[in-house]
């Protein structure tokens, strides 16, 4: 068993416990044996006769002291703000943090302090601000509430610093020694104190389980009962022994759990600094953050970097505009670490309860739960890369979406009619814009009712969906969870059908819940934890499909969404589900019913107090089996609900966005951050949704929405028609030059969703991601990448009218879309790039190798394209890249084996394209340019496959056009271009 305690003596010497039972004075660094420590105590003690003498000394102590602390402030400051111009943070001193070591050795059992307990000296309240941990989080507290819970108090002017804080060395649990089992450690925890909530669990069992070599699990339960646990499969490999290596450590204590990367000195993931809470209904626990540097927790409107300075983020599915400083439509308590050395790591708590994360400026970081169990995993990385990877492991890996829904898709809610909606779509189309997909909203539905079409204002739907189909597009309309129970008897079979499967959600007293959202008089909810509801879903889905052909499912309003704060006459107010004792404090509408379904509802997977977060991915779920029966293809699924696993089953739009610029900049970093929950296909409302687009703005939305992975232009029923083609035409021809950019890089697009398929790797990705050792890429949320190679530079700023734009280019080789014979080398620095007309600037990084195909009207025509390669090589004439290739819409099976994977290198002057896995008929596929850009010397010859080729040099780039390879014999068996 290890400590790590620090003891503060009465003389103010400080002492320390070192691993092994050595005791250190850390005045003068003597190892100190147990009887000159207990000798060491009788010497300071004040009614010792030299004491007098020691005071002495200790005064000019302390006046030495002073003038040192002094200096190390100004040292410090002075360090701080030089870090904060230069982006760079270092890492955590643990030696100067007095915090993380406690001073109590016996706490009290049982029963509330009442004060300042006698174990407790006033110096153990003089904590630094950054590292003083929140003794009452809830709204209000006074001197009395604080010290009546053993806490310090302090009233600060500083914004988003506690009052209230532990102070040194509290506890409410102590860790026992933990034992060695099959597949790591088990140890327990006892509680020491009663918490200031209900129903404190006295005894903890606390099992650390290695799982890999990367990933190190912590769950801590109830020794004694069952608690609710989140009902998802997270990683179905059965861990029945410890791996073999481990790139980690575990440091216990009777204090807590450090976990550490191997030969680093500083934990990834310390539990020791904070006191552990765990209750019924509130559970804490608290860790240090290595740096600065932290990304993930959402659903949240902020910056990439996530705010460090005593933020909350607020973990509770919610209908509401996108707002900062509270809750939003996803869940997602995962975290991400970057450190200068370009090292990652990554945090998850498996846990679905309303939550509250709080981000501390020391750094450090507080999760506060409802309910649950605390179940853990730390990602140890290093690379950013290797975390995306193993999360994606445990929570499981992002579908791959059909290949037309990677297109343009255009929506809006209040059409009004079938006519106008074929309207509108039709002045797009004859103005040449590519699209893929029509939408509708709720406004083709009859009385706002689910699987029904107006048959006055949307007469002759299933005419329009058969015509477009006919054109090789495709149609998505609205599906809300809610379904209307105010139908005439006979009238509305989808209600009628849940009441005689009992699929509906009940309320607390076991009537169906019935509550209101845009059905005429009321809605009540399908139960997606029922084990039948699946099969409801699909009845209904089916049903409806025979009617109209729609190709894919948008699933709005599950938070789930309710115009009551609860049923009709509210929640039960005596009700601890419905009236926790604890409430994270900025949550929207300041109870956990706002706008939604009582916690206290019932559902067959238990409670909606603990299911209310998975609500939206387990209904996105039964959708996709249903889809993948009736329809026989790849189901298209975008949910606006997340949770921890969403993206295996479907993507996620960032619903109501504002139309204006701070709105249109915030979607970049909340576009980044899903990717690093795994969920990949997402985007925003194109323009935004709520208000009127300026034609300056929805140019500049279109061109950056052009680029989301799913772009989508969507607005709400009472704005102005903001499609490319009604915005005038400066808005359409940018929609029209930026999406022909997006089409010719659909190949390349579609397989980085392979590759996010099989490893977990993002689509849309931040630059840190791709140069982790570039600290000057950890704050930048204004340019992005998709994949490695291509970087989307956007202008965010109203009435722009400058020829170029300040980017920051790691350091390379860059080749502009639109001026490739110029290639910028940068040396990691900001570059003042050209902007094109009705478009950005969109670059190439050196050293990549894409494949791309000429874009048409839709997806369907461009597939039928030959393909070309474009090779873009780095300083050192090299170049990489893959391809992945399939039929784009088949059923995809458990084991993925339908497709083809292409891997390219340049070398030496030479292009090689090898087959790394042969599953998909390529008889059709046909090459037809070759082109190297960045080709220093002359080139006299080309040959392709061992056959001297036709080809062109110019301006350094070697291109090889014309071309009819077709299927294996041509070039998909293997290629290989030698120049000279």
């Amino acid at each position: 068993m290890t400590f790590n305690v620090s003891c503060k003596m009465d003389a103010g010497i400080r002492m320390k416990v070192l691993r092994g039972g050595q005791l250190v004075d850390e005045n003068n660094g003597v190892e100190l044996d147990e009887d000159e420590f207990q000798h060491l105590i009788v010497m300071t003690s004040p009614q010792n006769p030299q004491w007098k003498w020691v005071a002495g000394l200790r005064l000019i102590f302390f006046a030495f002291l002073a003038v040192t602390l002094a200096t190390v402030l100004f040292i410090v400051v002075k360090d701080y703000t030089q870090a904060q111009l230069t982006w760079l943070m270092q890492p955590v001193n643990k030696s100067q943090l007095l915090n993380l070591h406690h001073l109590q050795t016996n706490p009290p059992v049982g029963g509330n302090a009442t004060s300042l307990d006698s174990s407790t000296s006033l110096d153990s309240c003089l904590i630094d601000d950054g590292w003083k941990f929140d003794c009452h989080p809830a709204n209000v507290a006074t001197a009395d509430d604080c010290l009546n819970r053993g806490c310090c108090w302090k009233p600060l002017e500083v914004h988003n610093l506690p009052w209230c804080y532990y102070p040194l060395g509290f506890a409410y649990y102590v860790f026992t020694e933990f034992v060695p089992t099959k597949t790591g450690l088990r140890g327990s925890a006892v509680s020491t104190r009663a918490s200031p909530y209900p129903k404190d669990v006295k005894n903890l069992n606390v099992d650390i389980i290695y799982e890999t070599e990367d990933i190190v699990r912590i769950r801590i339960t109830d020794a004694k009962n069952s608690r609710y646990e989140v009902p998802f499969e997270y990683s179905k490999t059965s861990y029945d022994k410890k791996p073999d290596i481990l790139n980690y450590s575990v440091v216990t204590s009777r204090y807590g759990i450090q976990i550490f990367r191997s030969a680093e000195k500083t934990p990834v993931f310390d539990t020791t600094i904070a006191p552990m809470i765990y209750s019924n209904q509130y559970l804490e626990i608290s860790t240090t953050l290595q740096t600065h540097y932290l990304y993930g927790i959402g659903e949240s409107v902020d910056f990439l970097k996530r705010t460090t300075n005593g933020s909350r983020y607020v973990l509770y599915n919610h209908d509401r505009i996108p707002g900062s400083n509270t809750n939003n439509y996803g869940s997602h308590p995962f975290y991400m670490i970057m450190d200068k050395m370009g090292r990652s790591h990554g945090v998850f708590l498996a846990n679905s309860n309303a939550m509250e994360i709080t981000v501390q400026s020391a750094p450090s970081l507080t999760f506060r739960t409802l309910g649950g169990i605390l179940d853990l995993r730390i990602f140890v990385g290093p690379k950013p890369r290797d975390v995306t990877d193993q999360y994606t492991q445990i929570i499981g890996r992002p579908m791959i979406p059909p290949y037309w829904s990677l297109g343009y898709h255009l929506c809006r809610f209040n059409y009004g009619t079938l006519n106008h909606t074929a309207e509108i779509l039709q002045n797009n189309l004859q103005g040449g814009l590519p699209i893929d997909v029509q939408w509708n909203d709720l406004d083709y539905m009859h009385h706002s009712n689910d699987f029904t079409y107006d048959p006055v204002k949307f007469a002759g739907l299933p005419d329009f969906i058969d015509d477009i189909h006919s054109k090789g597009m495709r149609y998505v309309p609205l599906i809300d969870p809610g379904i209307s129970s105010g139908e005439a008897k006979g009238k509305y079979i989808p209600y009628e059908m849940g009441v005689e499967m009992d699929i509906f959600i009940k309320n607390s007293q076991g009537h169906i819940f019935e509550g209101h959202v845009w059905n005429k008089k009321g809605t009540v909810w399908p139960d997606f934890s029922h084990p039948n509801v699946t099969h409801y879903w699909m009845r209904q889905l089916d049903s409806f499909r025979k009617r109209i052909k729609f190709d894919g499912a948008w699933i709005d309003m599950n938070e789930p969404s309710n115009f009551y704060n609860g049923e009709k006459n509210g929640c039960i107010k005596t009700s601890v589900l419905d009236n926790p004792p604890y409430v994270p404090r900025q949550i929207d509408g300041n109870t956990l019913y706002y706008k939604t379904i009582c916690p206290s509802a019932k559902q067959a997977g238990g409670t909606h107090y603990d299911l209310h977060n998975l609500y939206g991915t387990q209904e996105t779920i039964a959708t996709y089996k249903a889809l993948g029966d009736i329809v026989s293809e790849r189901p298209f699924i975008i949910s606006r609900a997340t949770f921890p696993g969403q993206g295996r089953y479907g993507g996620h739009w960032t619903g109501d966005v504002v139309s204006n610029w701070e709105d249109l900049r915030q979607t970049i970093p909340q576009i980044l951050t899903f990717g690093l929950f795994g969920i990949p296909m997402v985007g925003a409302d194109i323009c935004g949704f709520n208000g009127n687009a300026t034609a300056d703005l929805c140019k500049r939305w279109q061109q950056l929405g052009a680029f989301y992975p799913f772009a989508r232009n969507h607005n709400t029923d009472d704005g102005i028609p903001q499609d490319p083609w009604s915005m005038g035409k400066d808005v359409f021809e940018a929609a029209k030059e930026t999406l022909k950019v997006r089409y010719d890089l659909l190949p390349y697009i579609y397989s980085l969703f392979f590759r996010a398929h099989l490893s977990g790797r993002p689509v849309a990705r931040a630059l840190f991601f791709e140069f982790p050792k570039d600290v000057l890429t950890f704050g930048i949320d204004t340019q992005f990448m998709l994949g490695p190679g291509v970087m989307i530079v956007p202008i965010l700023e109203e009435n722009y009218t400058k020829n170029t734009i300040p980017a920051y280019l790691p350091k390379g080789f860059w080749y502009h879309h639109y001026y490739l014979n110029d290639v910028i080398e940068s040396l990691g620095e900001v570059h003042d790039l050209q902007i094109p007309v009705h478009s950005i600037p969109i670059l190439y990084q050196g050293g990549s190798i894409i494949v791309k195909q000429k874009g048409e009207q839709n997806t369907v025509l461009s597939r039928k394209n030959k393909f070309s390669i474009e090779a873009f090589l780095s300083s050192d004439d090299t170049a990489d890249g893959e391809f992945f290739w399939d039929d784009g819409v088949s059923n995809l099976p458990k084991e993925l084996v339908q497709y083809n994977q292409y891997s390219f290198k340049v070398s030496k002057n030479v292009l090689t394209m090898t087959t790394v896995f042969g599953g998909y008929d390529s008889s059709s596929m046909v090459l037809g340019d070759i082109t190297v850009r960045g080709v220093r010397g002359s080139v006299t010859s080309a040959i392709l496959n061992n056959v001297d080729f036709p080809f062109s040099f110019e301006n350094k780039v070697l291109t090889l056009t014309n071309m009819t390879l077709q299927g294996p014999s041509g070039w998909t068996d293997g290629l290989t271009l030698v120049w000279s």
